[in-house]
């Protein structure tokens, strides 16, 4: 299945990407919107990630000092 998506990858992205240049003012206008809507959702899905990162260290721990 992965070959079959790779083989047509064009044809599932090239329609969206004429759909984008035909928008591409009302994207420059809004540039700034999506940039910084980018950026607060990298950084929140970055800390989001820590977050359960640091949970899932902290429960290991503690299961092994349960079991040791």
């Amino acid at each position: 299945k992965a070959d079959f998506l790779l083989g047509n990858l064009g044809f599932f992205f090239v329609p969206v990407s004429v759909s984008i240049m035909n928008y591409a003012g009302i994207i420059w206008e809004n540039a700034a919107a999506f940039f910084t809507i980018c950026v607060v959702s990298m950084v929140l899905t970055y800390g989001a990630t820590v977050a359960a990162v640091r949970l899932t260290v902290r429960l290991m721990g503690r299961r092994e000092e349960e079991q040791g």
